[in-house]
């Protein structure tokens, strides 16, 4: 896993890395004030984005799975 942190924004490369570990990033990311983050290598990842509560930004770059972000808190 690669991750690549500025102060408003998040690249995480997500190859090989099973979706519920992407969600707890995205939400850890979300509760520092993260406001983008981007994610690359998405191959099949499912559920990406659930239980996001904050107003922010996700770049998907690859091909995500089944409902994704179907479960955010307002999307």
């Amino acid at each position: 896993m690669t991750e690549n942190r500025t102060k408003s924004r998040l690249i995480i490369d997500t190859k090989g890395i099973y979706y519920r570990k992407v969600n707890d990033m995205l939400r850890k990311a979300v509760s520092e004030g993260i406001k983008h983050i981007v994610l690359n290598n998405v191959c099949g990842q499912r559920y990406l984005g659930t239980d996001l509560n904050a107003a922010i930004d996700i770049e998907i770059n690859g091909t995500p799975g089944n409902d994704m972000g179907a479960f955010m808190n307002g999307p």
